[in-house]
């Protein structure tokens, strides 16, 4: 039998309901279809200043790689991988906005976009990082771990250059770092955690109790219960010596207090207007800083919500009046926020995603199948694009991602691997060498047997493998051809694409089964 490539996730997929074609960007997997590489069960990756998407994809599931793409099919290749064909070179693999960090067999290095190789970082020793927090000012911090203590280090702004500022708390759960252009906050969220919440101060190079760092603001500290920055801007809960809780928002560069009752763990910051749009896990509020006053603008997000912006509209996920999980719609302009009719992302889905893609909202949805939507903003329904993987018992985390004006989609087609699409042909008229054909099928409506055919003087149903696709995506069947006669009773009636991959060319056909 001519061995092919199983061509439905080589090239071509095309979602026969709304006409959508989706192109595999690369062949991550390795060997046959079903083994285990690909992007994992998780999609880990990030557009990088390069405006490149780089992510992490292994051929046989234990050897990993760092890949990039540019939203082609040419523009997409492994950069990087481990050195053993088994793997266990890399201990820990950051995403950030500047580059790759892993530990490579205990030196810390960094793929920087646009590289080829990784470089080592200085001052960075051979230990489990444990946080990393970006601020405004492109600086960062990261916290480490040794000897049962976390050590707080700053770092410039492309993670190449760390400076150790020192131990600041005993190892514990749920340790958070916060970060600033004026400094930073560590503490536990752990309830059940003796904690001695730090704030390290840029200025003066000083490490301090949260509760001196309050008390240099006349301010007492009884329990602290939660902190975090943005910017030079510490928001701030904890109770203070008469067991009243306060809430408060610090400029740390002037020293200003006001009151600020949303602290909340943040998920997303947005600045608009001369505002800074915080989505937390509870609500959306609009803080003024030249006034240092607020605005709550929702207040029943869901705590796994994702976000976008769009002009002056703001999208999260909420809790609807029949506790189910809807995306809202925030008008910035007046302050109003409202659900879209009909945008579920199903119940407890932790795994979504949202993107803005050439004037169009498109989002994840999880029920029995993970679907990628579209909203209809003109009939107020969403309108499904694609399926991109069942529901199983590992739940998929699929990438969404908008790359040099491409959008990019993972797609895990029932067993077979995770891997990684663009809406589109992915430039394959125009970058490769693939040339796709199309076949023509007789009759067009059959109940047992199709007939192929093509224009050319062309042989090629001869042991051959063919996939069938429904329309929904889905691959209905996986067979071998001796002839160019097809056997389609055991098929349920549907519209269907069928795909043969020869020689660097790739042969499509459609019919309808009744």
């Amino acid at each position: 039998m001519k061995k092919l490539t199983f061509t439905l996730f080589l090239f071509v997929l095309v979602n026969l309901a709304y006409g959508q074609t989706w192109t595999r960007l690369a062949e991550i997997t390795e060997g046959t279809p079903t083994s285990p590489g690909g992007l994992g069960q998780v999609f880990f990756g990030e557009v990088m200043s390069d405006g490149n998407l780089y992510f992490r994809g292994s051929g046989n599931g234990s050897r990993k790689a760092i890949w990039k793409t540019d939203g082609t099919v040419a523009g997409t290749n492994k950069v990087v991988e481990e050195a053993n064909t088994f793997g266990y070179n890399w201990d820990q693999i950051f995403m950030t906005e500047v580059g790759v960090l892993i530990n490579e067999d205990d030196v810390w290095k960094i793929l920087q976009p646009g590289n080829t190789s990784f470089t080592t970082v200085s001052g960075l020793p051979a230990e489990t990082i444990h946080r990393i927090a970006r601020s405004t000012d492109d600086d960062y911090f990261v916290t480490t771990q040794r000897d049962g203590q976390y050590i707080l280090f700053s770092a410039n702004s492309t993670l190449t250059s760390f400076t150790e500022i020192g131990a600041f708390h005993s190892t514990a759960n749920f340790m958070e770092l916060y970060s600033g252009t004026e400094g930073a906050i560590i503490f536990s969220s752990d309830a059940f955690v003796g904690d001695s919440p730090k704030v390290y101060l840029t200025d003066s190079g000083e490490m301090q109790g949260i509760g001196d760092y309050l008390s240099s603001l006349s301010l007492t500290l009884n329990t602290f219960t939660y902190g975090y920055i943005y910017d030079k801007f510490m928001f701030v809960s904890f109770k203070d010596d008469n067991n009243f809780f306060q809430h408060k928002v610090i400029d740390m560069s002037s020293g200003q207090v006001e009151d600020f009752q949303f602290i909340r763990e943040p998920v997303d910051y947005y600045e608009y207007d001369g505002e800074i749009i915080i989505i937390t896990e509870t609500e959306v509020v609009s803080f003024d800083p030249a006034t240092m006053t607020h605005q709550e603008l929702f207040d029943d997000v869901y705590p796994f919500t994702v976000s976008a912006i769009n002009g002056d509209k703001v999208y999260c996920i909420g809790d609807n009046n029949n506790n189910e999980q809807n995306i809202v719609e925030v008008d910035l302009t007046n302050g109003t926020a409202n659900f879209l009719p009909g945008a579920l992302t199903g119940l407890f889905h932790y795994n979504c995603k949202m993107v803005w893609y050439q004037d169009e909202f498109y989002y994840l949805n999880r029920g029995d199948y993970t679907v990628l939507m579209k909203y209809n903003f003109n009939t107020n329904e969403p309108e499904e694009v694609h399926t991109l993987s069942e529901t199983t018992g590992a739940t998929i985390g699929h990438a969404l991602e908008v790359v040099n004006d491409e959008l990019v989609a993972s797609i895990r087609e029932g067993f077979i691997q995770h891997e990684l699409y663009v809406a589109g042909d992915g430039g394959v008229s125009s970058t490769s060498n693939i040339n796709v054909k199309q076949l023509e099928a007789y009759p067009t409506i059959a109940n047992e047997f199709i007939t192929l055919g093509t224009t050319e003087d062309l042989n090629i149903f001869n042991d051959v493998e063919v996939t069938i696709i429904d329309s929904f995506g889905k691959v209905a069947r996986v067979s071998t051809m001796q002839s160019d006669r097809m056997n389609v009773a055991d098929l349920t009636a549907g519209v269907y694409v069928g795909i043969i991959s020869l020689e660097g060319e790739v042969y499509q056909f459609r019919f309808v089964k009744e």
